[in-house]
């Protein structure tokens, strides 16, 4: 446990993070991504890129979202048990669902609507993902350039 995870409050002294320790160091998380991307460090990125387990699609060490499989709301672990390396697209798009839950989602919208309808729900689902991450974050710029 090298560093921790600071607590955040918001400005009531309200807890809006908690602090948690991170059980592993700089390089266990290097020989991590090393041991999920094999050939990435000889530069061979096709030989370093794996599949998405949700979507498929071919992801490599610098497009890939490194996510956390059981979400640490939901009572997932810190450590690098708990690691997944997924398509940016899905770790946005799975939030904080379950891999149980997210698969069931997909599922669900598969056998619900043909390929044209699912494409549509699903790109709109994203969209209104990356808008409330985009206001979210607008939210916390803006909160940080009011001097107190």
């Amino acid at each position: 446990m090298k560093k921790r995870i600071e607590e955040k409050k918001d400005k009531n002294g309200r807890i809006i993070r908690h602090g948690r320790p991170i059980p592993f160091t700089y390089e266990e998380l290097l020989k991590w991504m090393l041991q999920k991307f094999p050939g990435a460090i000889s530069g061979l990125f096709p030989n370093g890129r794996i599949q998405c387990r949700y979507c498929k699609e071919l992801v490599d060490c610098l497009t890939a979202a490194i996510d956390h499989e059981i979400p640490l709301k939901r009572g997932g672990d810190v450590g690098l048990s708990n690691l997944e390396a997924i398509s940016r697209d899905c770790n946005n798009y799975k939030g904080g669902l379950t891999p149980t839950e997210f698969i069931a989602l997909r599922n669900w919208l598969a056998g619900m609507f043909c390929d044209a309808a699912r494409f549509d729900v699903e790109g709109r689902l994203k969209k209104a993902v990356k808008l409330a991450a985009s206001v979210n974050w607008s939210r916390k710029s803006k909160a940080k350039s009011i001097p107190k």
